[in-house]
């Protein structure tokens, strides 16, 4: 019987979350965390939920005519610290709450 578990699939899904969706943790338990999606022609949207230690991180880009919408659902207690695409090394600190670029 084959595995659905196989590790393959974990480093797939891994990779979606940090690279595509931008989502890595500053801290252990996601106390702070990173938002720095790579937007991409390849893919027209992106919807993804995370379910961390201190709650649900919801981050949602979408593709719009000449530009990228950007969601971001930071969790009680928590700060995001997002990097967008072409803004060299500038960083905007969220706070708990729902967040629109």
């Amino acid at each position: 019987m084959n595995s659905l578990n196989h590790y393959t699939y974990g480093s797939i899904v891994q990779w979606m979350y940090e690279n595509i969706c931008g989502l890595t943790a500053k801290d252990e338990g996601f106390q702070a965390f990173y938002v720095a999606p790579e937007f991409t022609d390849r893919f027209s949207y992106v919807d993804m939920r995370y379910d961390s230690p201190k709650g649900t991180i919801l981050i949602k880009w979408e593709k719009q005519a000449a530009s990228y919408k950007l969601y971001v659902k930071v969790p009680f207690d928590t700060e995001a610290i997002v990097k967008l695409p072409g803004s060299k090394d500038k960083e905007i600190v969220l706070a708990s709450g729902e967040h629109y670029f």
